[in-house]
């Protein structure tokens, strides 16, 4: 019997199903699944340091990314070089989906932590509609 993927909880077939058929660019769509990743991995690095989400910043999360053994597994089974230019390179990444899980969770009237991938996907369908100066009215 094989393993799960230890970060195979960021995003199941159902949630990455969801975010496909979300009226959203590919573009979105990644930056949906980033901002979902983040909220995920950011969430086990603040109760790893017993602080707000919201609160954290790239070199707890670098910190955090050194230390934590699962993280160092997954980048190591894809062949990829887990160095100090990789762990900055994902905590800049996982730090950027702050402002828009922030953004999502205003929108939502609820707390990051509570966020669902509905909230965020509505988030994201919200802020790529266009404008009325969009469209030059």
């Amino acid at each position: 019997m094989t393993e799960p993927h230890p970060f195979a909880h960021l995003l199941t077939a159902s949630e990455s199903q969801q975010v496909d058929a979300a009226l959203l660019t590919s573009r979105d769509r990644f930056s949906v699944r980033v901002a979902l990743y983040g909220l995920r991995i950011l969430q086990q690095v603040a109760t790893a340091e017993g602080m707000p989400l919201e609160t954290l910043n790239p070199d707890q999360i670098q910190t955090w990314l050194h230390q934590d053994t699962t993280a160092t597994a997954v980048v190591l089974a894809q062949s990829m070089e887990m160095d100090d230019d990789f762990q900055a390179f994902w905590a800049k990444l996982l730090w950027s989906s702050i402002k828009p899980l922030q953004q999502a969770a205003i929108a939502a009237q609820v707390p990051i932590p509570a966020l669902t991938l509905p909230q965020v996907i509505q988030y994201f369908e919200h802020q790529a509609q266009p404008t009325r100066s969009d469209l030059g009215l």
